[in-house]
């Protein structure tokens, strides 16, 4: 009897012992659950529920602009059925939305001339399912409007749903989020990707975002220029105007959705030839540094052109086209470290970006008034002298260096850029008088 006491007694240590450590492993794992989402949460908010208020997570941002990107696609492709996978469930019941007419109840030009850009983006975390405001600015080829979205994000089954808001709004603070939303229906077409970035993601979301803009809506992007930079690089909107104008083939053949498509081609093999035959503003090389209010990113496309994009304020940046009309304080430490022919150098070498750039004016205002008025009397004649000798893209060897009192003399050395096979190799000297505040005059001409 002590003997099946003692038995009894153990079996109930046991499982009791049992109990506790399914306990334990269920509070780990609930904990565990836990850690993630609100690693999640952490990594991609600055979260104040208590207000709806203006995105300042670069990944969120990016994400969401997946989305909205998604849902003009379709419209653009009049894919009907991924348009309504997309669409708020509530939204589609309501308006009583088929196939047939869903471009009725999202935007009626479904079309390939449909652009867009998002103009202001908020967020509104007082629901389970946390909601996005997204102001577009939208051109259909013919006019522009504003349209307001929400995005509905499900982060926990990582999927999303829009709603189109129909009735009229002021502003993107005036639009009124849902309330009570608890969920989400999954379907093949709206899983949310989370994709965290790194600096090279943003310069390439900035450069492809200003490529879009200057093609489509350049107004934007002259506003958008540093205050500074705009003035003294153009002094007015037909100037800007005229720098887009030049570089509009390689800018346009860099919208993907806006040239030829894998489909029109019979293997992608071929596509891709096709690609690399384009010339194209391709992100190259980057550098990201410090500011004070925030990032600098530095862009520069194969053919070194660049943009650099200043943080302002969190999303919000202000943009330089070049590297030469506000000189930097590294190029002004070279530029006073450096004797006369590393000054010749680093202006030469400001010079050619100009030509690359095809900014013809600011090159034209460099050259020696006599000299201009002897071989060029007007912008014109000097912008049809420069495209028909030289490449499209150039690049400089330094031959040799000499001088005649404080008159500069450097034989240098022009290739094609794309192309560098010594063949029809330009040789040219250029006569350079240093002038104050890192400023200068020149003449050139053949060896």
């Amino acid at each position: 009897m002590i003997i099946l006491k003692k038995f009894i007694k153990f079996i109930i240590i046991i499982i009791v012992c049992i109990i506790v450590l399914i306990a334990i492993l269920l509070l780990i794992n609930n904990k565990e659950k836990y850690s993630v989402n609100t690693e999640i949460i952490e990594r991609d908010f600055s979260i104040d529920s208590s207000v709806i208020q203006e995105v300042k997570s670069k990944n969120d941002y990016i994400d969401i602009s997946q989305c909205v990107y998604r849902y003009f696609n379709y419209i653009r492709e009049a894919n009907a059925t991924s348009l309504i996978d997309l669409l708020y469930p509530e939204y589609i019941k309501e308006q009583n939305i088929s196939e047939n007419d869903v471009f009725e109840y999202t935007y009626k030009c479904k079309n390939r001339n449909l652009y867009y850009f998002i103009e202001n983006m908020y967020v509104d975390y007082n629901s389970e399912i946390i909601q996005y405001i997204v102001e577009c600015n939208v051109s259909n080829g013919s006019k522009e409007e504003r349209v307001f979205l929400i995005v509905l994000v499900d982060r926990v089954n990582m999927i999303f749903s829009i709603l189109p808001i129909a009735e009229e709004c002021q502003n993107i603070e005036s639009v009124k989020t849902q309330k009570n939303i608890t969920s989400i229906n999954k379907n093949n077409n709206n899983n949310f990707i989370h994709n965290p970035i790194n600096d090279e993601t943003m310069c390439k979301f900035l450069l492809d975002d200003y490529i879009n803009k200057a093609v489509h809506f350049p107004k934007k992007v002259y506003h958008s220029l540093d205050e500074e930079y705009r003035v003294k690089r153009f002094s007015e909107y037909k100037d800007f105007q005229n720098f887009i104008e030049n570089n509009k083939n390689r800018l346009e053949n860099s919208i993907l959705d806006d040239i030829k498509q894998p489909s029109d081609f019979n293997n992608y093999e071929k596509y891709a030839q096709y690609l690399s035959s384009l010339d194209r503003v391709q992100l190259d090389k980057y550098l990201v540094e410090g500011g004070q209010n925030g990032k600098q990113y530095i862009c520069m496309d194969k053919n070194e052109c660049y943009y650099v994009f200043n943080e302002k304020a969190s999303l919000h940046f202000t943009l330089i086209l070049d590297t030469y009309t506000i000189p930097s304080e590294k190029f002004k430490k070279t530029y006073d470290n450096g004797n006369e022919q590393v000054k010749m150098q680093l202006n030469i070498d400001k010079f050619i970006k100009m030509l690359n750039n095809k900014d013809y004016a600011t090159a034209y205002k460099l050259l020696d008034e006599g000299f201009r008025n002897n071989y060029f009397k007007t912008e014109d004649k000097f912008e049809e002298f420069i495209r028909s000798k030289f490449y499209e893209f150039n690049k400089v060897s330094f031959e040799k260096f000499s001088n005649e009192g404080n008159i500069f003399i450097y034989e240098i050395r022009v290739m094609n850029k794309n192309n560098l096979n010594n063949k029809g190799d330009l040789k040219i000297n250029i006569i350079m008088k240093l002038l104050d505040n890192y400023n200068f005059v020149m003449s050139f001409g053949s060896v």
